[in-house]
C-alpha cells in the first residue's frame, strides 16, 4: 500500500496521547497526588515503575511505527492490548472508560491500517 491513509496521523497522535496518559499517571502517583493511593510504599513504587514502563512501551511503538520498523506494528498492538486489559481489570469508573476508549481507538486504527504499517513483502519473480 503506497498511499498513506488519512487515519494514520490520528492513530499516531492517539498513541502519543496514550503514552502521555501513563506518564502523567506515574507522576501523579509518585508525587502522592493520585486520589486513591494504596498504603504500602512498595506498591506505589511498583505502580510508578509500571506506569512509566507502559508510557515508554507506547512511545517506543510510536517511534517504531513512524520509522516503519518491522517489529513496531506487533509491539504497538501488544502494548495497546495489554494497557487496555489493565484498565478493564482495575476499579472501573468514568475516567477509566475515557482512557479505555482512548486506548481502543488507536488499536482499532492500527488494525484498520494494517496494510500500511506492515505491508507484505513483494514477491520476487524467479
Amino acid at each position: 500500500m503506497k498511499a498513506r491513509p488519512a487515519t494514520i496521523p490520528l492513530g499516531l497522535t492517539l498513541l502519543v496521547m496514550d503514552s502521555l496518559i501513563w506518564l502523567i499517571l506515574g507522576v501523579l502517583i509518585a508525587t502522592g497526588l493520585h486520589p486513591s493511593l494504596p498504603d504500602p510504599l512498595w506498591i506505589r513504587v511498583a505502580m510508578v515503575i509500571l506506569s512509566w514502563m507502559a508510557a515508554a512501551a507506547l512511545l517506543a511503538a510510536y517511534l517504531g511505527l513512524t520509522r516503519h520498523m518491522r517489529l513496531a506494528y506487533p509491539w504497538a498492538i501488544l502494548s495497546l492490548a495489554i494497557a487496555s486489559l489493565t484498565i478493564i481489570f482495575d476499579d472501573f469508573g468514568l475516567s477509566d472508560l475515557i482512557v479505555l476508549i482512548l486506548h481502543l481507538m488507536p488499536l482499532a486504527l492500527l488494525i484498520k491500517d494494517h496494510a500500511w504499517y506492515a505491508p507484505r513483502p513483494e514477491t520476487v519473480a524467479r
